[in-house]
């Protein structure tokens, strides 16, 4: 009887020195996995250090795309309107539109037309000021 109840304690010391090695490995598997996605979810912050000379290359390149986005924009625009020109188009086009309304600037007597204000007394615009007041 001491044989089998040796027997038995041995097994169940194996089996529970195999079950807690299982519960270990399984543990640190799982430890290593969370430290590997954290590892992994830093590195996403991470990137190219940014210095003078890596910056004005990225820019020259982004300025190139920009421009090429600009180009396809106005041609769509220019499709849809025609080869009609805007307002702004025409005056930094055209350098003469810039010194025209210089001549009204230039011209030293400016005529005002009196009769235009001459029935401004007989206009009732006291009228609606005394009716707002009443209510």
């Amino acid at each position: 009887m001491a044989m089998v109840f040796t027997m038995v304690s041995e097994t169940q010391e194996w089996l529970n020195s195999r079950y807690e090695k299982e519960l270990r490995e399984r543990e640190e598997e799982e430890r290593r996995r969370i430290q590997e996605a954290e590892e992994a979810e830093m590195n996403q912050f991470e990137g190219t250090k940014v210095n003078v000379q890596n910056f004005m290359e990225w820019k020259l390149k982004f300025d190139a795309e920009m421009a090429i986005k600009r180009r396809s924009i106005l041609e769509k625009e220019k499709e849809l309107i025609g080869n009609k020109l805007t307002g702004r188009e025409l005056f930094t086009r055209d350098t003469t539109l810039n010194e025209s309304d210089l001549k009204f600037l230039e011209e030293e007597e400016v005529t005002i037309d009196e009769s235009l204000f001459a029935d401004v007394d007989e206009l009732d615009l006291n009228d609606d000021e005394e009716e707002d007041d009443d209510e």
